[in-house]
């Protein structure tokens, strides 16, 4: 397994709480995303043996099946929300070429690892076309434009490109999404930046790549497999990734076939474990390549978000 060290992200709504998680980040930043698997450009994780994820992908793609993708697919973040996050949406891949010049559009999911004093998400929107998405907009009716949720730990939600949304304040959030940084702001609560600007906004862009039919957005965990005293759990599963929650106690040997996986990005949310002889704390992150997928062996008593590209 490789381990996989964090880059972070400073963000307006971001606080030093990460620092309390165990994140290694400095008191003075307003950290918002710990980039913990990424290989995204110019914010890429550091694998093990000290070169960045990006360049290891590149350089060693028979450790990844021969994934097809030149790029590195998927991303993974811890997001802390000391502040509602902007309302925004992500174009599908088909709009990140043509508005964007890029591969991938931004499909993510979230797991709720907390939600303190929070109780609701926004996920979708009312608004059945275009002209009347710009109305609501134009009127800052948030009320009508806006669908709501409501969360607790341990919730989850599937949010495809072109969904309309929104994190608020107190929540702290697993995220599994193509590997993309391309976000469309709707509304930011008139906030202004560390200039004294208020952020910029794309209503043109957003109104273009929403999806007016997106619906049924909350999933609920679907038990897959019992191996021994420990569970699987299937979380997430469309066309692009999956994810599934393993709850491990004291032991799990499991092999699994590269044709159906190419590999694992594993993250610890709780208890201690030792995977594949190294061990993990709470937030580490690894990367279980396809030559190790026939043979992995956990010990522990743990919960461990697994994910993994289609």
């Amino acid at each position: 397994m490789l381990k996989i060290e964090s880059v972070f992200s400073e963000k307006i709504w971001g606080s030093s709480k990460l620092k309390e998680l165990g994140f290694d980040i400095p008191l003075d930043k307003k950290i918002g995303e710990a980039w913990i698997i990424s290989a995204y450009k110019g914010n890429s994780s550091i694998v093990n043996n000290g070169i960045t994820l990006r360049e290891f992908y590149k350089n060693n793609k028979e450790l990844f099946n021969n994934y097809p993708s030149k790029e590195f697919p998927l991303l993974v973040k811890i997001l802390d929300a000391n502040d509602h996050l902007s309302i925004q949406v992500h174009p599908n891949d088909l709009k990140a070429k043509e508005l964007e010049n890029y591969p991938f559009g931004k499909t993510e999911c979230w797991y709720i690892l907390d939600s303190k004093n929070t109780k609701d998400i926004i996920v979708g929107t009312n608004a059945k076309s275009k002209s009347e998405a710009k109305e609501l907009i134009d009127k800052k009716e948030w009320n009508k434009f806006l669908k709501t949720l409501p969360i607790k730990k341990g919730d989850l939600f599937d949010i495809k490109a072109g969904t309309v949304h929104a994190i608020k304040s107190g929540t702290l959030v697993y995220e599994l999404q193509q590997s993309s940084d391309i976000t469309y702001r709707i509304y930011d609560y008139d906030r202004l930046d560390k200039k004294g600007n208020k952020r910029d906004l794309q209503i043109d862009k957003s109104l273009e790549v929403i999806d007016y039919d997106s619906v049924n957005h909350k999933r609920k965990p679907i038990l897959k497999k019992s191996i021994g005293s420990s569970k699987i759990y299937s979380l997430i599963s469309n066309e692009l990734f999956m994810l599934e929650k393993w709850e491990v106690k004291d032991e799990l040997k499991i092999s699994l076939d590269k044709k159906e996986r190419n590999f694992l990005l594993i993250t610890l949310i709780s208890g201690e474990v030792e995977i594949n002889n190294k061990k993990l704390k709470v937030y580490e992150s690894g990367i279980i390549t396809s030559n190790q997928l026939n043979k992995i062996d956990i010990k522990g008593n743990a919960t461990i978000l697994v994910g993994n590209p289609k």
